[in-house]
């Protein structure tokens, strides 16, 4: 999978082939995952998504009509490009192509008559090719290092410097996004399939712009983690709530089941603890606010101190504190969405879709069962703990 402006500029350089319709050019969120021809314009039936597409003037269609029909199709499906030869017999002018692409809101490329569709698909499958092995390895260098304690291999150290880049200087930031799974929804999977392909070409469109230096990543069921590597002044200045809302905009509908936890800057070497700052920082997204869906552990990091020091003694301090007020009840439920709006009883009440004397009367309820009182900072402050210490437990 790469980006198709990526493939667009190699092409361009490559094969002097053109944006008709000047959306190449711009489209750094659409990525290409296959290439293969189109020789019938019934293409409903075996475009999978991710597809550039080629094909004949000859079967391209001629009327504006025909032609806005198929691009809606190959929208539909997912399809990313469409690249146009020209056939000697049938040759449609540049500029009568340009005309009748010119308004459409899907990438339209001008393949020369010298060229060949063999040269192209050896072209781009190579690209895919190459691009796939990297994914790969920067997937399997981030178990390893992980695996390894924040031990960097000397074999993952000599591969990153063949391609430039001095791993054991680099220090790291740590994003977890995490899907909130719904086994009776199956939308959820395709759209964290096709988010985390978004992020990587917002991680590869970071490294074409010196924002980063690189970036490795561990993929799992409903989650993955990105793990963005280069100097702190590079990380420090990376805006990073920034680009994952940014890449999150074609997927306002599910941020509702979306956290992002990202974690300090630190020395590569460091990673496991990093990878454990973003996960505590998880709990503490809130999707009741705007951009609450993304946490930064710095926010944080103080009750995660608290959170360590209690250690082993959690069980006792989670019985002692909440009592029958454990995860799964309507009271602890209760409690942490008054935590997570702020202990504001109007909004909480409404994200609980129950009356505010209802919610009163629950509040009430967890002061009788615990023994504290929420007026009380001390008490507030040891009944917040455990309630996020029950929810990562």
């Amino acid at each position: 999978m790469i980006s198709l402006k990526e493939i667009y500029d190699a092409l361009n350089r490559r094969f002097d082939i053109i944006s008709l319709n000047k959306r190449a050019e711009y489209a750094e969120h659409a990525s290409v995952s296959s290439i293969t021809v189109m020789e019938t314009v019934n293409v409903d039936q075996w475009v999978k998504g991710g597809e550039l597409i080629l094909t004949s003037s000859s079967t391209f269609p001629k009327s504006h009509e025909d032609l806005t029909s198929l691009i809606e199709t190959l929208k539909q499906k997912h399809a990313t490009c469409l690249a146009i030869k020209v056939i000697e017999e049938d040759r449609p002018s540049q500029d009568e192509l340009e005309a009748l692409t010119e308004n459409l809101e899907f990438p339209i490329l001008w393949i020369p008559h010298s060229v060949t569709y063999l040269e192209i698909m050896n072209y781009v499958n190579s690209m895919l090719f190459n691009i796939k092995e990297y994914n790969d390895f920067r997937e399997r260098a981030a178990y390893n290092i992980i695996f390894n304690n924040g031990t960097i291999d000397s074999l993952i150290v000599d591969s990153f410097k063949s391609y430039d880049v001095d791993i054991t200087n680099l220090d790291c930031l740590v994003a977890n996004f995490n899907f909130k799974a719904d086994s009776e929804d199956n939308r959820i999977n395709v759209h964290f399939d096709a988010f985390f392909k978004t992020v990587q070409l917002m991680c590869s469109d970071l490294i074409n712009t010196s924002k980063i230096a690189e970036y490795l990543f561990v993929r799992q069921l409903n989650s993955f983690i990105i793990i963005f590597l280069g100097n702190r002044e590079q990380l420090q200045e990376l805006k990073l709530k920034h680009y994952s809302i940014e890449a999150l905009d074609q997927y306002k509908e599910n941020l509702n089941v979306l956290s992002v936890g990202l974690s300090n800057i630190e020395y590569i070497k460091f990673m496991p603890q990093l990878l454990d700052q973003a996960q505590f920082t998880l709990s503490f997204t809130n999707h009741d606010v705007e951009g609450g869906y993304i946490e930064a552990y710095e926010n944080v990091e103080f009750y995660h101190m608290i959170y360590k020091g209690i250690g082993s003694d959690m069980d006792t301090f989670l019985m002692s504190t909440l009592h029958t007020v454990r995860k799964g009840s309507i009271l602890y439920d209760t409690l942490l969405m008054y935590f997570r709006c702020n202990e504001n009883l109007q909004e909480t009440s409404k994200q609980l879709y129950i009356h505010i004397n209802t919610l009163n009367y629950r509040l009430k309820r967890v002061q009788n069962v615990t023994g504290l009182n929420l007026n009380v900072t001390q008490n507030k402050v040891k009944l917040y703990l455990a309630v996020i210490a029950e929810y990562n437990q």
